[in-house]
């Protein structure tokens, strides 16, 4: 990966000027590729890992380490963890850098979970801007859209997202619910049997909705 290429440089840099770090040749490649491709479902290890690739190795300014990390926090519930380590990778992002569109894609929806709509509203749209049609998130912005109770915009982005991905259950489900408070009560009832015949248990990941 071009991580890793750049790892290599930079370690020569290093090797040359007054510079030095805990952890570099081999030792620094290996940690820096299971940062950068994690195989591992423990999520602390995840945390741990790219930890130390950012503390202990000349990767400190790569935005993906910070990103990686990240999202394991995402997946352990630690949203604002997440959110302080997501600003640093959009901050060292170039615009032109391929992941940045995730990097704010995920920012919307953590910023959603910490209930931070209007703020995750501008996260998605950043994202879009550099990624149009994206259908995760236009799932992620109909979700929003939804939580401010801009239901017709909401019933738009999720349609979107559907004509990607017809089989996404969540995105069926929440349009069929939008539709409904939009005044479509028919409409968002046959959203919602469609979700469910997808996946029964849907209802369960959106309670009070």
């Amino acid at each position: 990966p071009l991580a890793l290429t750049f790892l290599l440089a930079a370690e020569a840099t290093a090797s040359a000027g007054s510079s030095v770090f805990l952890v570099s040749g081999r030792a620094a490649r290996d940690m820096a590729q299971q940062c950068y491709n994690p195989t591992s479902s423990d999520l602390q290890y995840v945390v741990a890992i790219c930890t130390r690739v950012i503390d202990e190795t000349v990767l400190s300014g790569e935005p993906w380490p910070y990103a990686t990390r990240a999202v394991a926090y995402i997946r352990a519930g630690k949203f604002d963890l997440a959110i302080t380590d997501l600003d640093q990778a959009i901050y060292a992002s170039p615009f032109d850098y391929p992941y940045l569109p995730d990097y704010f894609q995920y920012r919307c929806f953590t910023q959603l979970n910490r209930g931070e709509t209007q703020d995750a509203l501008g996260a998605c749209n950043a994202s879009l801007k550099l990624r149009p049609n994206d259908a995760t998130t236009l799932e992620f912005r109909g979700d929003v859209q939804y939580a401010l109770k801009n239901y017709p915009a909401a019933v738009a982005d999720l349609g979107a997202s559907l004509t990607a991905k017809p089989e996404n259950a969540d995105a069926l489900y929440v349009r069929g619910l939008a539709r409904m408070r939009n005044g479509d009560a028919q409409g968002g009832q046959a959203d919602i049997a469609a979700a469910k015949a997808k996946n029964p248990d849907v209802a369960k990941d959106y309670p009070g909705m």
